[in-house]
């Protein structure tokens, strides 16, 4: 069996036109269908103007515990797509529903995407990508739960990692934390796709958005992520990551956060590596009103030069 079958669902033109310092950059868009071992796998992808072979600007954006890709980065809100941002800076993008999730099939037997699990569904994704775009290494930015998958992922396969962003991680067992669910799946509802948003922070008519494009991609989703949160931490291990490595948090969730990753990013194997906290926001800062902010760190650390 080859090792993707591309469907291209539909390539778009550009909704808007950025400012890059490379001038205008259209964007396109194309859906493609992955295989892992019989599963079905969805990428999404994003990428500026006339699409070539070979790239060195590659980012896979891996979701979090609850919400698939395109709800999480590429929301039909304009100015509120971190793919579409992304891509009219010069970055070819993509983002993966990990199996249980989004357009992806549910995952089968005792898998119910697990970090462990879920690392391997990101393989095929990287080597789909790595074959693509002509590349030996991905970079790859992981948001809340798919910070434990990135960071675990560049652990176990640092020949297929290149720079890392781990986004409202975090490191260390919770305290009191109840026992991990047994069902393999949970059904979701408006106040949890509404939870990650600060008063204040947002715009009301992309909280809107959200919940709508959220509930309608995920109406449930597999408690893989809630096993890892309730009874497999740690999930990444910092001394284990040699890859150039990107902590970062928004305000109103740094203050919880900040004594665990700060003895995480202390521990980091890498010397390359950077911990910033964006101002007026929480742990959805990419969706809220200093999303720019956001963007200019995360894209400032890939742009590094290795």
């Amino acid at each position: 069996m080859t090792l993707f079958n591309t469907l291209v669902s539909g390539i778009a033109a550009a909704l808007v036109v950025g400012l890059s310092p490379q001038g205008p950059q259209e964007v396109q868009s194309r859906e493609h269908i992955l295989d892992r071992d019989g599963q079905r796998l969805v990428l999404w992808e994003k990428h500026p103007g006339q699409l070539h072979k070979k790239s060195t600007r590659v980012v896979l954006l891996l979701h979090g515990a609850t919400w698939s890709g395109r709800p999480c980065f590429d929301l039909g809100v304009a100015g509120y797509s971190t793919m579409q941002a992304f891509a009219q800076e010069g970055w070819d993008t993509f983002s993966l529903d990990i199996q249980g999730y989004g357009r992806s099939q549910d995952p089968r037997g005792e898998n119910v995407s697990e970090a462990r699990d879920a690392i391997e569904d990101v393989k095929v994704a990287v080597d789909a990508i790595r074959e693509l775009r002509g590349v030996k290494r991905v970079d790859l930015l992981g948001w809340s739960w798919g910070s434990q998958v990135a960071g675990l992922f560049a652990e176990t396969y640092p020949q297929r990692t290149g720079r890392l962003v781990l986004y409202g991680s975090h490191w260390q067992p919770l305290e009191g934390a109840p026992p991990p669910p047994t069902d393999r799946f949970r059904s979701n509802s408006r106040e949890a796709a509404a939870s990650d948003f600060v008063p204040g922070c947002y715009e009301p008519e992309v909280l809107e958005a959200f919940v709508a494009a959220a509930l309608a991609a995920d109406p449930d989703s597999p408690n893989g992520s809630l096993r890892d949160y309730l009874g497999n931490m740690p999930v990444q291990h910092p001394r284990r990551i040699s890859r150039p490595t990107l902590v970062i948090l928004g305000e109103h969730e740094a203050a919880s956060k900040m004594k665990d990753q700060l003895a995480f990013f202390a521990a980091l194997a890498s010397p390359d590596k950077r911990f910033v906290i964006i101002p007026g926001g929480g742990h959805g800062v990419h969706l809220e009103q200093t999303k720019e902010r956001w963007r200019g760190a995360v894209l400032d650390f890939l742009s590094a030069v290795n």
